[in-house]
């Protein structure tokens, strides 16, 4: 049997409002900096993974496996986000 527990409500609080700060950057300031704040995200959830003990943050494989995809991800984003662009109004 596994013990899998499910993170805490906080979680998902702080996973909300990354997202709403991407995509409010994405509209304020351009996609480049939006790319970037998602990548940071990406970045961070890695490091809680590694740090906080297990039921904090998701986990979906082992630690080593979850950890690298998160940062194969954020840098396929930061890679990607030179070539944002967005409209000069």
């Amino acid at each position: 049997m596994n013990n899998y527990q499910l993170p805490p409500l906080g979680y998902y609080v702080v996973l909300i409002a990354w997202l709403v700060v991407a995509i409010g950057t994405a509209f304020l300031v351009n996609v480049g900096w939006a790319a970037d704040v998602l990548a940071t995200g990406f970045v961070a959830h890695a490091l809680a993974r590694v740090i906080l003990p297990a039921g904090t943050v998701p986990q979906v494989r082992s630690k080593l496996v979850d950890v690298a995809w998160c940062l194969a991800f954020a840098g396929a984003i930061t890679f990607f986000a030179s070539f944002g662009n967005t409209p000069q109004l």
